[in-house]
C-alpha cells in the first residue's frame, strides 16, 4: 500500500508527527511550503497568522509534486489557527 503524508509546519510540531507516520509507514513526505513568510514565534505568530486566516489569504506556495492517483492512503497533517485551517492549506484546498 502506497502512503503519502502532506504536511505544513510552522513551528515543525507537525512536521516531526509527520516524519514519525513517514518512519513507521514507509509514506513519502509531501512539505507544503508557503512563498511568503510568517511569523514562527510568540504572539506575532498568531495576530498574524490568524488575521490572514480569517481573511482567507490563500498564499502562492512553492512547488511541491503530489499524485493522488499514486497513492492509496494520503494523511494530512493540518495546522490550525483556533477554528480556522492555516492559510498554507486554503492554498492547497483552493488548487484541488
Amino acid at each position: 500500500m502506497k502512503i503519502a503524508v502532506i504536511f505544513y509546519s510552522m513551528s515543525n510540531n507537525t512536521r516531526l508527527v509527520a516524519e514519525r507516520i513517514a518512519e513507521k509507514t514507509g509514506a513519502d513526505l509531501i512539505e507544503i511550503i508557503p512563498n511568503k513568510h510568517y511569523p514562527e514565534k510568540g504572539m506575532k505568530k498568531f495576530i498574524v497568522g490568524g488575521f490572514c486566516a480569517m481573511m482567507g489569504e490563500k498564499p502562492k506556495l512553492k512547488d511541491y509534486e503530489f499524485c493522488a492517483d499514486k497513492y492509496d492512503t494520503v494523511i494530512i497533517g493540518v495546522s490550525r489557527l483556533g477554528k480556522l485551517l492555516c492559510t498554507a492549506y486554503q492554498s492547497v484546498f483552493k488548487q484541488a
